[in-house]
Protein backbone atom coordinates (compact mmCIF):
# COMPACT_ATOMS: atom_id res chain seq x y z
CA UNK A 1 0.00 0.00 0.00
CA UNK A 2 1.58 2.96 -0.48
CA UNK A 3 1.12 6.15 1.87
CA UNK A 4 1.26 9.93 1.04
CA UNK A 5 3.38 11.51 3.57
CA UNK A 6 1.64 14.78 3.59
CA UNK A 7 -1.84 13.18 4.16
CA UNK A 8 -4.18 15.39 6.75
CA UNK A 9 -7.57 13.74 7.54
CA UNK A 10 -10.25 16.22 8.19
CA UNK A 11 -11.69 14.69 11.97
CA UNK A 12 -14.93 14.63 13.05
CA UNK A 13 -16.85 13.43 16.65
CA UNK A 14 -17.98 10.88 18.84
CA UNK A 15 -19.40 10.53 22.70
CA UNK A 16 -18.97 6.98 23.58
CA UNK A 17 -18.92 8.18 27.11
CA UNK A 18 -16.61 5.13 29.09
CA UNK A 19 -17.01 5.93 32.33
CA UNK A 20 -14.76 5.02 35.86
CA UNK A 21 -15.59 1.74 37.35
CA UNK A 22 -13.51 -0.24 40.27
CA UNK A 23 -10.52 -0.94 39.21
CA UNK A 24 -9.49 -4.42 39.56
CA UNK A 25 -5.89 -4.52 39.56
CA UNK A 26 -3.58 -2.63 41.97
CA UNK A 27 -3.54 1.17 41.32
CA UNK A 28 -1.38 3.26 39.45
CA UNK A 29 -0.31 0.15 37.06
CA UNK A 30 -1.68 0.27 33.56
CA UNK A 31 -2.67 -2.41 31.60
CA UNK A 32 -3.53 -3.24 27.56
CA UNK A 33 -6.41 -1.00 25.93
CA UNK A 34 -10.04 -2.32 24.33
CA UNK A 35 -11.81 -5.39 25.03
CA UNK A 36 -13.20 -4.19 28.38
CA UNK A 37 -9.66 -4.65 30.45
CA UNK A 38 -8.63 -1.39 32.37
CA UNK A 39 -6.25 1.11 30.66
CA UNK A 40 -5.01 2.66 33.45
CA UNK A 41 -5.86 3.90 36.81
CA UNK A 42 -7.81 7.68 37.44
CA UNK A 43 -5.00 9.88 38.82
CA UNK A 44 -7.68 11.73 41.09
CA UNK A 45 -9.18 8.34 42.18
CA UNK A 46 -6.26 5.21 42.68
CA UNK A 47 -9.22 3.03 43.17
CA UNK A 48 -10.90 4.08 39.70
CA UNK A 49 -9.84 2.78 36.10
CA UNK A 50 -10.86 4.02 32.80
CA UNK A 51 -12.72 0.70 31.11
CA UNK A 52 -12.61 0.89 27.19
CA UNK A 53 -15.01 -0.68 24.88
CA UNK A 54 -16.28 -3.92 26.03
CA UNK A 55 -16.50 -5.17 22.25
CA UNK A 56 -14.48 -3.96 19.57
CA UNK A 57 -11.39 -1.42 18.97
CA UNK A 58 -10.45 2.13 19.15
CA UNK A 59 -8.06 4.53 17.24
CA UNK A 60 -7.44 7.54 18.93
CA UNK A 61 -4.69 9.81 17.46
CA UNK A 62 -3.47 13.40 19.00
CA UNK A 63 -3.50 15.11 15.68
CA UNK A 64 -1.47 15.91 12.58
CA UNK A 65 -0.37 13.22 9.71
CA UNK A 66 -1.20 9.70 10.18
CA UNK A 67 1.19 7.51 10.33
CA UNK A 68 2.33 4.37 8.34
CA UNK A 69 1.14 1.95 11.22
CA UNK A 70 -1.87 3.55 12.67
CA UNK A 71 -3.14 3.52 9.13
CA UNK A 72 -2.19 0.03 8.90
CA UNK A 73 -3.57 -1.04 12.34
CA UNK A 74 -7.13 0.80 11.65
CA UNK A 75 -7.35 -1.26 8.29
CA UNK A 76 -6.11 -4.72 10.07
CA UNK A 77 -8.86 -3.66 12.75
CA UNK A 78 -11.77 -2.84 10.10
CA UNK A 79 -11.21 -6.17 9.09
CA UNK A 80 -9.20 -5.37 5.89
CA UNK A 81 -9.43 -2.87 2.76
CA UNK A 82 -12.50 -4.90 1.21
CA UNK A 83 -14.49 -3.60 4.70
CA UNK A 84 -17.67 -0.91 5.03
CA UNK A 85 -16.13 2.66 6.28
CA UNK A 86 -17.67 5.71 7.25
CA UNK A 87 -15.74 8.54 7.20
CA UNK A 88 -18.22 11.36 9.51
CA UNK A 89 -15.82 14.65 8.88
CA UNK A 90 -18.63 16.87 10.17
CA UNK A 91 -16.21 18.67 13.18
CA UNK A 92 -14.72 20.49 9.63
CA UNK A 93 -15.58 23.54 8.53
CA UNK A 94 -18.25 23.59 5.79
CA UNK A 95 -15.90 25.09 3.23
CA UNK A 96 -13.55 21.74 3.61
CA UNK A 97 -16.44 19.15 3.28
CA UNK A 98 -15.94 18.27 -0.35
CA UNK A 99 -17.38 14.49 -0.12
CA UNK A 100 -15.98 13.07 -3.17
CA UNK A 101 -12.24 14.69 -2.03
CA UNK A 102 -12.49 12.85 0.80
CA UNK A 103 -13.68 9.82 0.14
CA UNK A 104 -10.60 9.80 -2.31
CA UNK A 105 -8.21 11.07 -0.17
CA UNK A 106 -9.57 7.82 3.24
CA UNK A 107 -9.04 5.39 0.17
CA UNK A 108 -5.70 6.41 -1.43
CA UNK A 109 -4.81 6.70 2.70
CA UNK A 110 -6.22 3.64 4.43
CA UNK A 111 -6.62 1.49 1.03
CA UNK A 112 -10.95 1.20 1.77
CA UNK A 113 -12.48 0.36 -1.51
CA UNK A 114 -16.05 1.04 0.29
CA UNK A 115 -16.19 4.67 1.89
CA UNK A 116 -19.39 6.28 2.71
CA UNK A 117 -19.46 9.87 3.76
CA UNK A 118 -21.86 11.21 6.54
CA UNK A 119 -22.17 14.57 7.19
CA UNK A 120 -25.25 16.83 8.38
CA UNK A 121 -25.12 19.79 10.57
CA UNK A 122 -29.25 18.28 11.44
CA UNK A 123 -30.02 16.44 14.55
CA UNK A 124 -33.57 15.57 12.96
CA UNK A 125 -31.22 13.98 10.30
CA UNK A 126 -28.79 12.72 12.01
CA UNK A 127 -31.85 10.91 13.80
CA UNK A 128 -33.25 8.99 10.82
CA UNK A 129 -33.05 5.39 9.54
CA UNK A 130 -32.03 6.60 6.20
CA UNK A 131 -28.79 8.71 7.56
CA UNK A 132 -27.55 5.93 9.66
CA UNK A 133 -27.99 3.19 7.00
CA UNK A 134 -24.43 3.15 6.01
CA UNK A 135 -23.53 2.47 10.02
CA UNK A 136 -25.71 -0.65 10.06
CA UNK A 137 -23.26 -2.83 8.14
CA UNK A 138 -19.99 -0.73 9.08
CA UNK A 139 -17.08 -2.67 10.76
CA UNK A 140 -14.83 0.85 10.67
CA UNK A 141 -16.03 4.62 11.42
CA UNK A 142 -13.63 7.35 11.19
CA UNK A 143 -13.96 11.09 12.90
CA UNK A 144 -11.62 13.83 11.37
CA UNK A 145 -11.05 16.71 13.24
CA UNK A 146 -12.15 20.19 13.54
CA UNK A 147 -14.23 21.81 16.39
CA UNK A 148 -16.21 19.33 19.02
CA UNK A 149 -19.45 21.22 19.34
CA UNK A 150 -19.83 20.95 15.72
CA UNK A 151 -20.17 16.98 16.29
CA UNK A 152 -22.04 17.46 19.46
CA UNK A 153 -24.42 19.52 17.73
CA UNK A 154 -25.23 17.26 15.47
CA UNK A 155 -25.25 13.86 16.41
CA UNK A 156 -25.60 13.75 20.41
CA UNK A 157 -28.12 11.90 21.72
CA UNK A 158 -29.07 10.78 17.80
CA UNK A 159 -29.42 7.47 15.94
CA UNK A 160 -26.21 8.00 14.76
CA UNK A 161 -24.86 8.25 17.57
CA UNK A 162 -25.93 4.32 18.80
CA UNK A 163 -25.29 3.26 15.11
CA UNK A 164 -21.47 4.49 16.06
CA UNK A 165 -21.67 2.19 19.01
CA UNK A 166 -22.72 -0.70 17.43
CA UNK A 167 -19.85 -0.62 15.47
CA UNK A 168 -18.19 -1.34 18.26
CA UNK A 169 -20.44 -4.16 19.59
CA UNK A 170 -20.48 -5.79 16.31
CA UNK A 171 -15.69 -5.91 16.64
CA UNK A 172 -15.64 -3.06 14.41
CA UNK A 173 -13.18 -0.20 14.74
CA UNK A 174 -13.83 3.34 15.52
CA UNK A 175 -11.05 5.48 15.52
CA UNK A 176 -10.27 9.49 15.30
CA UNK A 177 -7.83 12.37 14.61
CA UNK A 178 -8.08 15.62 16.46
CA UNK A 179 -11.24 16.72 17.58
CA UNK A 180 -12.00 13.06 16.82
CA UNK A 181 -10.19 11.82 19.01
CA UNK A 182 -11.21 13.90 22.06
CA UNK A 183 -14.90 13.15 21.46
CA UNK A 184 -14.67 9.00 21.43
CA UNK A 185 -14.12 9.85 25.87
CA UNK A 186 -16.84 10.54 28.22
CA UNK A 187 -15.55 14.03 29.49
CA UNK A 188 -14.92 16.77 26.79
CA UNK A 189 -13.99 20.22 28.46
Amino acid sequence: MRFPSSLKLPATLLFLGFTPVQASEEPGKASPAGNGQPVATSPSDPTTSTLGPKEGSLVIVGGGQLSLPIVERFARLAGGTEAEVVLIPTAAEDDMLDREALARQITNAFGFKKVAILHTRDCAEADSEAFVAPLKTARAVWFGGGRHWRLVDSYLGTRTQREVEKVLERGGVVGGSSAGATIIGSFLV
